[in-house]
């Protein structure tokens, strides 16, 4: 085909079904990508799509590869929210039915164009849990995660990105994780994970900005009835992005925001979800009294967090792939109430509580305790209890790590210290967790004075349930084991 190719007819229906793909990492693109991104408005002057129109140098042999979009977390098959493909430039483009691939057929490096249209592919204003990482476009306003708004070309070598806004009214707030309202925007792609990012625009938003050591935090923040105040965010958001910082000895973050969008619950529940992205993380959460600032307290650390956990220190693999999510997820989770009990957001009690109730109790009464992490990484995204296990069980692992490095160093050193060497290790360009892994296995060894290898094998390749008994009790309390077989925290008398 060439010319122009509808996608789909933005609605909930697509007449394209292709294969599950995510990311690029293949051959090809160099130099910079262009996007032009323009509103598409009906007769009442409603938005109803966005436009883009992507403007780069096609490859040496005549033949450049694109890539839809297709998952991210709950999010599937989301070329669905892409119609109106069509090439600018007059070159041919083929696409196959059986695949996310667009191949444009040109000269050799020819400059080719492309535009497309991405528009909301579900009814109603509000999105749900299942909705919430799909682009969502109002009348007049748009949150949509980069994932679901740029095609890509493949890649085996960095890029530059530059994106410019053309045609939105003036009084429309254009923000995202690279800066906020600026018509021109340039940055440098290493590879695809510059697409996990948050952009949004329009009316109704409000935007509130903060500072730590001179760099600037923004909150985009929309809707009512929430129980707390915006500027009463804007101080929580503040407080845990400077103690991060102060964790991680790393201020070279040039910017920051944060985005908190409603969300549907069933009658009678609370709900809220957030994923990090760079530079950014996004919220939703149903505004309603159940839904407190200490709720927001714990997602703020958690995703925060990922900053480090998941980002600089890279996991590997694909976005979808959970085969790590017991560090990922459950070493994150660990960090964050730390932090949250070190900075005051917590206090012991509460602490404690949890550490019992969800994370102890949590994992030992859970019934799929000791399903191996191969069943994490087959449900993940399909299971709710395959969802939360990594987090109960990269919990307990980081607990009873972090106790044996300190024994070994009489208290001269903890996991934290490792994250720190990790940090150094796997920020470098072609590193990470999965395919270094034997790095992660001997500077536990050696912190530890334990054989982690078959620790690994055993608490999370195989599942089992780390014996209550050789659990040690932190600094400061207490740890027993109950009837049923599970610790249980105390203060220290």
């Amino acid at each position: 085909m060439e010319g122009s190719i509808n996608l789909g007819q933005c609605a909930v229906r697509s007449w394209w079904i292709f294969a599950l793909i995510c990311v690029w990492y293949c051959a090809g693109a160099q130099g910079t990508v262009t996007y032009i991104v323009s509103p598409v408005l009906d007769q009442s002057e409603h938005l109803v799509a966005l436009k883009v129109q992507m403007n780069l140098m096609g490859d040496a042999d005549g033949e450049t590869q694109l890539r839809l979009p297709n998952v991210f977390g709950s999010a599937n098959h989301l070329y669905r929210c892409f119609s109106r493909l069509r090439s600018e430039s007059g070159h041919p483009i083929l696409l196959s039915t059986d695949s996310l691939d667009v191949l444009v057929k040109h000269d050799a490096n020819d400059s080719i164009s492309i535009s497309y249209e991405v528009c909301q592919d579900w009814e109603g204003v509000v999105p749900s849990t299942i909705l919430a990482f799909r682009p969502w476009i109002n009348a007049a306003a748009f949150h949509i995660l980069g994932v679901g708004l740029f095609i890509a070309p493949y890649a085996n070598r960095g890029y530059r990105v530059s994106v410019q806004w053309q045609g939105f009214p003036p009084n429309w707030l254009l923000h995202n994780s690279y800066g906020t309202m600026q018509m021109a925007q340039t940055w440098n792609a290493d590879d695809a994970r510059w697409m996990e990012s948050v952009f949004i625009g329009g009316t109704g938003w409000r935007l509130l900005e903060t500072k730590v050591a001179d760099q600037p935090i923004y909150l985009a923040i929309r809707g009512d009835g929430w129980a707390f105040s915006d500027t009463a965010v804007l101080f929580l958001l503040n407080q845990t992005v400077a103690y991060q910082r102060f964790f991680w000895k790393d201020y070279a973050v040039p910017y920051y925001t944060v985005t908190i969008m409603p969300m549907k619950a069933p009658e009678g529940y609370t709900s809220y979800l957030g994923t990090g992205l760079i530079h950014s993380f996004a919220v939703f959460a149903t505004p309603v009294t159940g839904f407190k600032l200490s709720d927001l307290a714990r997602l703020f650390h958690h995703e925060l967090m990922h900053d480090w956990i998941g980002v600089k220190i890279r996991n590997g693999g694909q976005p979808n792939d959970m085969q790590l999510a017991w560090f990922s997820e459950g070493f994150t989770e660990y960090f964050s109430y730390l932090n949250q009990l070190s900075c005051g957001s917590l206090d012991t009690n509460t602490f404690i509580i949890a550490i019992n109730e969800r994370f102890f109790k949590g994992l030992w009464e859970s019934k799929v305790a000791e399903q191996p992490n191969s069943y994490i990484s087959a449900n993940f995204f399909k299971h709710r209890d395959a969802n939360e296990l990594p987090y109960l069980r990269g919990f307990v692992f980081a607990y009873h790590l972090d106790r044996l490095i300190e024994q070994k160093s009489q208290n001269r050193h903890g996991l934290h210290d490792v994250l720190l060497e990790f940090l150094n290790y796997y920020y470098k360009e072609n590193r990470d967790v999965l395919t270094g892994f034997e790095h992660f296995l001997s500077v536990l060894t050696k912190e530890t004075g334990q054989n982690i290898k078959k620790m690994h094998e055993d608490y999370i390749t195989n599942g089992k349930l780390i014996p209550s008994n050789q659990l040690l009790p932190m600094r400061g309390f207490s740890i027993s084991v109950n009837g049923k077989g599970q610790p249980r925290m105390g203060l220290k008398q």
